[in-house]
């Protein structure tokens, strides 16, 4: 372990250490922006000065609201040099949700910009434009590091991250500064050091940038920021990796799998990529595994409550003939992973049980829920003392010969949808909640292998509420990848004998079409592209004034529709992007962009205010990926 992650220094000490060794090596790259070391660090303290003067003692939260970019890096860096946490809030959501984030963790204040900010009012809460903040730096200022007012040390609070509650409440996990040492420091599951160039591409409030901010940046590497959405096109990637020189990218499963499946050299420049969030497909493994000979596979695992990595597994080149699941691999550096049964012991190699970590990684617990904490965090009779304390993660796995771990699946109602950590009983929760439905559940659906959807059926006092109602009405609650893409309406819940929802019986999702005529395509280019619709959708049953994400397409999925697209169409107006499926959801709107110039577009069946909302919800359900 180097010097700068000595016992005792914070986050923000090993910063300022690496600092003060490389100040003119590249930290941040943001499309045409660069940050030095230097300028990082003086950027940063001179924001954790503005902070100290204006009140934040040790241990305040201070939320920050806003996008990828590099201030958002400083203000990270800052509030920790200051003594504080930072809380990300994803700007995706909705009102309600951003407003009950920052009710929970009560911050000191809220770092935005100006373009966000109106989002956050009336809120009663200190509200402060970050580029203001650094824009007014007073020249030439004598250099110190604010190492916070305390001497913050290993074990204080870093961040918080939301994930999704049972009670329809989010869960705010308390992570220490320690744990991201532990993540960075003395690990063989990835590469670390200066020449490495780690892509920041995941959501902010998700747990998998931390592995991407703070891996280069803790040991004189470039943290190269992906200028687009989490959802990146194939070809972009593939430009940002080659032309910025990155060696390790971090991706979802499925967000794997769509690249694998479009344009599998998108990838090709990297040297590590790890997947994680999900379970990998193998075939898509072994494709990627024939067609990227230099990129080092690693399957990544772990809960937000272990900060990013619990275990990882560098992936052979060749994978066994009759292999059927990838491994989660072994537990890495300063960590621990128990296999017990429902009584909370251990069960012998290789059967399976309940997966329980812990080590360094370990957060602390839940912000403001002692209750659940106890619940999760445990500390049972077998534990060695390095690990007094454990997580119950609610996963299903063994442990194979030689120490590996087999990933089997959820013990509870908790799934993973594009790597997001979902509670169903947080959306059946704010289903309740909507004055016309009596009664709901929601289950996972997995489409094809290809994709895991959300099904809820509901019992509703309203014959007139529609699906569409329904989804707009969550989506004012909830994160978009939260929004079941089926909402399926019944007289009762199906129930067993015993009173218990019996989901045996619960009709098997049909693929409600919206209310529009199926009108069949009429020029050649409508039935070109209700051909490549048709197998990206996986039916026929598609009428050319459809909205794409009303049908079952998802932003993942407009990834594959717009690569056939690019493969069957020889010209095209533009370089064609998945921005086009938003701009043109329906075939016959989409034929008529890719008409002659001058050509007039065809009018679509449905009215410019009907397609306009259906696009706004299409948006909101599809922008996090």
């Amino acid at each position: 372990m180097p010097e700068s992650s000595s016992p005792g220094l914070p986050i923000h000490g090993i910063f300022a250490e690496v600092a003060r060794r490389n100040p003119l090596s590249p930290a941040l790259v943001f499309g045409s922006e660069r940050l030095t070391y230097s300028e990082l660090n003086d950027s940063a303290d001179h924001l954790a000065g503005i902070l100290r003067r204006e009140g934040l003692v040790r241990g305040d939260r201070v939320a920050v609201f806003a996008d990828r970019s590099l201030e958002t890096i400083i203000a990270f860096l800052g509030i920790l040099k200051a003594g504080g946490a930072y809380v990300p809030v994803d700007t995706a959501y909705p009102g309600p949700r951003v407003a009950l984030l920052l009710q929970e963790c009560s911050p000191f204040a809220v770092l935005t910009t100006h373009e966000l900010a109106g989002a956050l009012a009336p809120s009663g809460l200190r509200i402060m434009i970050t580029g203001d903040l650094l824009a007014a730096r007073d020249a030439p200022q004598p250099h110190h590091d604010y190492a916070g007012p305390d001497e913050t040390g290993p074990e204080d609070l870093a961040y918080i991250l939301f994930t999704s509650g049972t009670t329809g409440s989010p869960k705010g996990v308390a992570v220490p500064h320690r744990a991201i040492a532990r993540l960075v420091f003395d690990q063989e599951y990835a590469r670390f050091g200066a020449d490495r160039r780690f892509l920041q591409l995941a959501s902010l409030s998700f747990d998998a940038a931390t592995f991407e901010i703070w891996g280069p940046l803790l040991h004189g590497g470039t943290c190269v920021l992906y200028p687009g959405g989490s959802l990146p096109d194939p070809a972009e990637l593939m430009a940002c990796i080659r032309e910025c020189g990155v060696t390790t990218a971090w991706l979802t499963s499925t967000l794997f799998n769509t690249i694998v499946t479009v344009k599998p050299e998108a990838l090709g420049g990297l040297d590590e990529l790890l997947i994680g969030g999900e379970t990998l497909s193998v075939p898509h493994v072994r494709k990627a595994l024939q067609l990227l000979p230099g990129v080092q596979i690693i399957n990544g695992y772990g809960p937000t409550e272990n900060t990013t990595f619990t275990c990882c597994h560098r992936l052979p080149r060749e994978l066994p003939a009759d292999l059927v699941s990838i491994p989660i691999g072994k537990p890495i550096a300063g960590t621990q992973v128990y296999i017990v049964s429902d009584q909370l012991q251990p069960v012998a190699d290789g059967e399976f049980g309940e997966v329980l970590c812990g080590g360094a990684g370990l957060a602390t617990g839940y912000w403001n829920q002692e209750a659940l904490t106890r619940e999760k965090f445990i500390t049972p009779s077998f534990a060695t003392p390095g690990s007094t304390v454990l997580y119950r993660t609610g996963d299903y796995g063994r442990f194979l010969p030689g120490g590996v771990v087999e990933f089997s699946g959820r013990r509870d109602d908790q799934v993973k949808i594009r790597g997001f950590r979902i509670e169903l009983g947080e959306i059946n929760a704010v289903l309740l909640r909507h004055p016309a439905i009596r009664d709901a559940v929601v289950v996972a659906d997995r489409q094809q292998e290809r994709t895991v959807g959300l099904v809820a059926y509901v019992v509703s006092g309203d014959p007139s509420l529609a699906a569409a109602a329904v989804q707009e009405f969550l989506g004012q609650h909830l994160g978009s990848y939260m929004i079941p893409s089926e909402i399926l309406f019944l007289p009762e819940l199906p129930l067993t004998v015993n009173g218990k929802l019996d989901r045996a019986r619960l009709p098997v999702p049909g693929r409600d079409r919206p209310a529009v005529a199926l009108l069949a395509p009429g020029t050649e280019t409508e039935k070109l592209l209700h051909g490549i619709w048709s197998r990206v959708l996986r039916t026929e049953a598609i009428g050319i004034d459809m909205n794409f994400f009303d049908i079952g397409g998802t932003s993942l999925l407009s990834i594959e529709l717009i690569s056939e697209i690019s493969k069957a169409v020889a010209a095209t107006p533009r370089p064609l992007s998945v921005v086009h499926v938003y701009q043109y959801p329906t075939i016959r709107d989409f034929a008529g962009f890719l008409a002659p110039a001058g050509t007039p577009a065809p009018q679509a069946g449905l009215s410019a205010e009907d397609r306009a909302a259906r696009q706004r919800l299409a948006r909101q359900r599809n922008r996090r990926g």
